[in-house]
């Protein structure tokens, strides 16, 4: 009838030695193939994936963790014809490969070169993601900084990730692992009573859930740029627009004209101030204009 469920369900009473399943594409696909592997039939599969590990990433992503060395305890990966390696997947507890405190331990999936034994990722639960790590990138360097691994690059995602869930979304964040078991957490000084709590109840249920702890710093706020800059006006028949850029939206700027002070306003989203024509600011700003005076504005 067309239907891969219905298919399933036959070769479950027929109970083949093994069962060819040829391009898992679908979430349909996957889940035959775990539900008829853990059924004890023996399933070999065909996914298309650029590396060994993103066919069973693509299969992590849609089972649970614990159960995928038993729904493929084997990767073989083909490439221009030849097997190029094969891979084999098992379930330990450990702390996985790069952290050290010991009760950071947790369910680890190792995926092993199959012929040397050689560990090549390791996929684990870190906070609510799902982690594959690859092996060759842990003790190494990364773009974000010269000492930093890739589970110190992970690690610190999770904890802004946390962090940015409890504060305004327009509040600076900063995150950096200082070393295996610490990170330090960089916050405008109003929002420091919100992250730790009552009692440090909140700050001690993040260091639970992420398993390292967390100090909390002020973070150094930049001083603000008070060179002046040139604007663009428009004048329109109703109004006239200064457009200090929308870079500069939604912030204060006062208004000068050949340095002298006009006026202070608010831009709006699109970083514009709206004067209307026929008061005595329009008629300021077009007598400037006709002048050829700098009219700037300095942010607050």
């Amino acid at each position: 009838e067309g239907s891969m469920e219905n298919t399933a369900d036959v070769l479950l009473l027929v109970r083949p030695d093994y069962t060819i399943y040829d391009e898992l594409r679908k979430n349909t696909d996957f889940n035959i193939f775990a539900d008829m592997r853990l059924a004890g039939v023996g399933m070999i599969g065909v996914v298309h994936a650029t590396r060994p590990i993103d066919a069973i990433q693509r299969i992590a992503s849609r089972v649970e963790l614990g159960v995928i060395p038993s729904i493929v305890d084997t990767s073989i990966y083909i490439e221009d014809g030849e097997v190029k390696s094969v891979y084999e997947t098992k379930m330990t507890v450990k702390v996985p490969s790069g952290m050290k405190e010991a009760d950071l331990a947790r369910p680890v999936i190792e995926v092993r070169d199959f012929e040397t034994g050689e560990l090549k990722n390791e996929i684990y639960t870190y906070g609510e993601q799902t982690i594959v790590m690859d092996m060759d990138l842990v003790n190494g360097t990364t773009s974000e900084g010269p000492n930093k691994s890739s589970v110190d690059i992970i690690a610190e995602k999770e904890i802004l990730r946390k962090i940015k869930r409890i504060l305004p979304k327009k509040a600076k964040v900063d995150v950096e692992v200082i070393s295996p078991d610490r990170a330090n957490i960089y916050i405008p000084d109003q929002y420091v009573p919100k992250i730790i709590g009552k009692n440090g109840k909140r700050i001690a249920e993040i260091e639970r859930e992420i398993g390292i702890s967390l100090g909390v710093e002020v973070i150094e706020q930049k001083p603000v740029d008070k060179t002046p800059f040139e604007i663009d006006i428009i004048h329109t028949r109703k109004q006239m627009i200064l457009d200090l850029g929308r870079e500069n939206g939604r912030q204060n700027f006062d208004i000068l004209i050949n340095g002298d002070y006009l006026l202070t306003a608010t831009t709006s989203k699109k970083g514009e101030v709206k004067i209307k024509n026929g008061i005595e600011l329009s008629d300021f700003i077009l007598e400037a204009i006709e002048m050829g005076l700098e009219i700037t504005a300095v942010k607050k």
